[in-house]
């Protein structure tokens, strides 16, 4: 029994000691990210009470830093696909990963925009889990004509038989009194992202729906993984939100408007 004991305590301190020093790498590399994105948040509020200009190209520059030290990290290291990175998330880096694990959107405001928002997203995707930014040459890489930079929340999957279909919920400010709330397509084929035109809507296929509101109201676009069905809240002419909604059910090959 002694030995059992022994045994068991040995191979749980060789178990811990394994995955500290796998997750160690992750680790001290999230603290080196970690540094430029606190030192983003300081000048943005130094910014903000001083209006300094040299604190404003600083602010630029370290943005630029963050996302190419960013990508360059999660593009030689593909375990970092399922690295929660939470440090980098309390310092408000957004976070958005499919439930396959192949489909990763990381997000954040670049605090460079004053009423209307700038963001910054790098994709990760993949089982080679590929890297991209929107400075990238997406003749090469994507097509994401109709892709926006935002906040991505959530991504959740759809399968089909052409693929795995992935919606990203986002949000984005493009001014005091404007807000928009959406879900975009995607999906991708060996190291290419793409934009698939799904949504049959009354302009035709698109690879997006949103909305644009007023701050006063919080209409959520949400959807449900068993019926496959995305849910809009049905806002009136005089900008009300009612209790109604429109959906889009997949059909098993478009998002089509149901009753």
């Amino acid at each position: 029994m002694k030995v059992a004991k022994k045994f068991l305590l040995l191979f749980t301190l060789f178990f811990c000691a394994t995955v500290k020093g796998q997750n160690s790498p992750f680790k001290a590399k999230e603290e080196e990210l970690l540094s430029f994105l606190t030192r983003i948040n300081s000048l943005s509020d130094s910014f903000n009470v001083t209006h300094n200009s040299n604190l404003y190209d600083s602010l630029e520059f370290e943005n630029d830093v963050f996302k190419n030290k960013l990508k360059d990290y999660l593009g030689k290291n593909p375990k970092t696909l399922k690295y929660s990175f939470k440090k980098l998330r309390d310092q408000g880096l957004e976070i958005a990963t499919s439930a396959d694990g192949l489909f990763r959107i990381y997000s954040w405001d670049t605090q460079t925009g004053g009423t209307a928002h700038t963001y910054e997203n790098i994709f990760q995707f993949g089982t080679r889990a590929h890297v991209m930014s929107f400075n990238d040459d997406t003749s090469k890489l994507s097509d994401l004509e109709g892709v926006s930079a935002a906040l991505y929340s959530k991504v959740y999957i759809v399968k089909t038989a052409g693929g795995i279909i992935y919606l990203g919920m986002y949000d984005q400010t493009v001014g005091n009194l404007d807000l928009i709330t959406g879900v975009m397509l995607f999906s991708t084929k060996k190291d290419k992202l793409f934009e698939p035109k799904l949504l049959k809507t009354g302009n035709g296929l698109q690879s997006k729906i949103f909305y644009e509101y007023h701050p006063s109201l919080q209409p959520q676009i949400t959807y449900n993984e068993n019926s496959k069905t995305i849910f809009l809240p049905l806002i009136s002419g005089s900008g009300i939100e009612t209790r109604r909604t429109i959906k889009y059910k997949f059909t098993g090959k478009y998002f089509e408007k149901s009753k």
